[in-house]
């Protein structure tokens, strides 16, 4: 589902993986996107829904979480949006953990920002 090198598409929208730095209202900083499971394996179909990691400097992730889907979820639709949202410690922490989300995240996902690159 992807062309060019890192590339992935979901539907209607191409994903390109970037360094840099990525905020929204509010000044917060993402320090990471990660596009895993069935859409960054190469196995997605028409019924797979769109998993989603991002790590960022929010105290209020909840608040964050709910404008990142309000955004998303009309590029992505009709797939289902799974949107994870980690500070940065519990990033670190998780990702070392065998079997934790962040873990296959990590090891098996399309990082699609990455401030730390």
């Amino acid at each position: 589902h992807g062309d060019r090198k890192g590339e992935q598409s979901v539907g209607r929208v191409r994903l390109r993986p970037r360094k840099g730095r990525a905020t929204h209202r509010g000044g917060r900083t993402a320090k990471g996107g990660i596009l895993f499971g069935s859409w960054a394996e190469g196995r997605a179909d028409e019924t797979s829904d769109v998993d989603l990691l991002v790590v960022a400097d929010a105290e209020n992730r909840p608040l964050l979480a709910a404008r990142l889907r309000h955004l998303l979820r009309p590029l992505l639709a009709p797939r289902e949006l799974h949107l994870l949202v980690y500070r940065p410690e519990q990033w670190e922490s998780g990702r070392k953990v065998i079997g934790f989300v962040s873990h296959e995240a990590d090891r098996y996902g399309v990082r699609l920002y990455d401030r730390a690159a």
